[in-house]
């Protein structure tokens, strides 16, 4: 993978958050899961190139590092992680979400 975005998103509850999104997400891919957190693998499919997205839970902050082999492919993957967090969190919590 070529590109990469990560974002540092503070919230007290990124264990939480983590288990949702990758239960939510893995199905669709490879899981891979260490200590230091999760790797998921999606192939390329008619939505764009292979991505994979690491997940790691801090005691402070949910931290995400997004990559894929093109832009396109990376902006819409940051665009629907962030998405899905959000929908995630609700209203009972609001999260900064920005990519870097």
């Amino acid at each position: 993978m070529e590109l990469s975005s990560t974002s540092v998103i503070p919230t007290g509850r990124a264990d939480r958050f983590a288990k949702q999104f990758i239960s939510h997400w893995g199905r669709h891919g490879e899981v891979t899961t260490t200590d230091e957190g999760t790797l998921m693998r999606f192939p390329a499919s008619d939505h764009g190139a292979a991505t994979e997205v690491h997940v790691v839970a801090r005691p402070d902050a949910l931290v995400i590092v997004n990559r894929a082999d093109d832009a396109s492919t990376l902006q819409k993957s940051c665009d629907s992680i962030a998405e899905h967090l959000h929908r995630f969190a609700g209203n009972r919590e609001s999260l900064s979400i920005s990519w870097s």
